[in-house]
C-alpha cells in the first residue's frame, strides 16, 4: 500500500468540508502516514510515496519547503485562486488519485533555492524557495552590495536597493498572477 502524507489548512472552511469527505476516502486506498492539517508537520524525515495537499500555491509551497531535499511528489487540490501549482480541482480528486498513486501520471521537478544571509562572514538567516528570494536594503534609502553565489562559487556582485533571484517556476507563476 503506498504512503501517502495528507497536508492542508483546515482552518479555511472549503479545506476543512474537503478534508473531512476526502481524507476517510484517501485512507481506504492508501496508508496516510500524516495529517498536516495546519501546515506545520515537520516532514523531511517521513517516508512517504505521495503528499496530497489541499489548498492553494501558498500551501503547496509551505510542504515544499518542508520536504526539501526529499524526492517524495506533491499533488496540489486547489482551493485558492490560481492554482498554477495546484493542478487538480476538489471534484477532480476522485477521478485522478488511482492513476496517481500508480505513477500513471507526469512528474514536474522544480528547483529550489538555498538562500543565506551572510554578513561579516557570519550566516543571519536561511531560507528555501520554490518561487524566489528577494533581497533587498530595508527601510533605509542606500546602497547595498550583494554577492551572488551558485552552488557555493561567487558569480557576480550586485550595487543596488535590491535584487530578486527567481526559479523556473517562480518566474512563470509571476507573469501569470
Amino acid at each position: 500500500m503506498e504512503r501517502v502524507i495528507v497536508s492542508g489548512d483546515t482552518q479555511k472552511p472549503a479545506v476543512a468540508e474537503a478534508w473531512a469527505t476526502l481524507l476517510p476516502w484517501i485512507r481506504e486506498r492508501a496508508e496516510v502516514v500524516v495529517e498536516d492539517a495546519h501546515l506545520d508537520a515537520d516532514l523531511r524525515s517521513t517516508p512517504a510515496d505521495l503528499v496530497v495537499v489541499f489548498g492553494g500555491d501558498g500551501a503547496i509551497l509551505s510542504v515544499a519547503r518542508r520536504l526539501a531535499g526529499s524526492p517524495v511528489p506533491v499533488v496540489g487540490v486547489n482551493f485558492g485562486k490560481l492554482g498554477f501549482l495546484a493542478e487538480l480541482q476538489p471534484d477532480s480528486l476522485r477521478e485522478h488519485f488511482d492513476a496517481i498513486l500508480a505513477g500513471d501520471c507526469a512528474v514536474s521537478p522544480r528547483m529550489m533555492l538555498a538562500c543565506e544571509l551572510v554578513r561579516d562572514g557570519r550566516t543571519v538567516a536561511s531560507h528555501l524557495a520554490v518561487n524566489d528570494a528577494v533581497v533587498s536594503r530595508g527601510a533605509l534609502s542606500r546602497l547595498i552590495t550583494i554577492g551572488l553565489f551558485v552552488d557555493g562559487r561567487r558569480t557576480t556582485t550586485y550595487n543596488g536597493d535590491g535584487v530578486i533571484v527567481s526559479t523556473p517556476t517562480g518566474s512563470t507563476a509571476h507573469s501569470l498572477s
